[in-house]
């Protein structure tokens, strides 16, 4: 319940701004000033922003209390009660429903049988088809998941296995902890580090 922090690229995209893809970020003109060329950058995974032209920047919180003209205690204060809604309401979601679009995005991505699917779907929308359409859909979505998650285990294991031959085991421990960051679930454990010495080793 604590991570009830917006996604500021999804806050920009909805205040208008224009975002173009810049390596790991965005960037766009900036709202705070006027300019003619970008000089606003947009960070999704740190949720920060930066602008170049005349220096605002800091957090998500900040970012949306200058674009709505409020304070950062308003923008927090209010963040935190519709999350407290929307808490109540999740717990009595199957798993599927709870799964976040960077999470079905990702999914997407490596099960292709979900290839058409831009982000999370509209559950109540789904449910207007009936209950039956409804559970199919959803026992769908769980199972997929599943198969991802087995998935990124095994990806985190080869990622293991090139560290341990390359004499770089905490950059790759580094590495799938970021990923598990990004998902919101836990992959890696230290059995898989004696697993995957063991599977190193046979190989030879």
């Amino acid at each position: 319940m604590s991570n009830f922090l917006p996604d500021i690229k999804e806050i920009a995209e909805e205040n208008g701004l224009l975002l173009r893809k810049a390596r790991n970020q965005y960037k766009a003109l900036c709202l705070f000033h006027s300019e003619k060329s970008p000089s606003l950058y947009i960070h999704p995974e740190k949720n920060i922003f930066k602008c170049f032209g005349c220096g605002e920047g800091g957090g998500v919180i900040k970012f949306k209390a200058k674009l709505e003209n409020k304070s950062e205690q308003e923008i927090f204060e209010e963040l935190k009660s519709q999350n407290k809604k929307s808490y109540k309401a999740s717990r009595y979601l199957h798993p599927a429903e709870r799964l976040t679009s960077f999470q079905f995005k990702a999914m997407s991505e490596v099960i292709p049988d979900l290839c058409n699917m831009k982000g999370k779907p509209n559950w109540d929308f789904i449910r207007k088809f009936g209950n039956e359409e409804y559970l199919y859909f959803r026992s769908k979505v769980w199972r997929h998941w599943l198969e991802f998650l087995d998935y990124e285990k095994k990806d985190a294991e080869m990622t293991l296995r090139f560290g341990i031959r390359g004499n770089s085991v905490n950059e790759a421990i580094k590495e799938i902890k970021k990923r598990e960051k990004l998902l919101g679930v836990t992959i890696f454990n230290q059995s898989m580090i004696k697993k995957t010495e063991l599977m190193v080793e046979a190989i030879g």
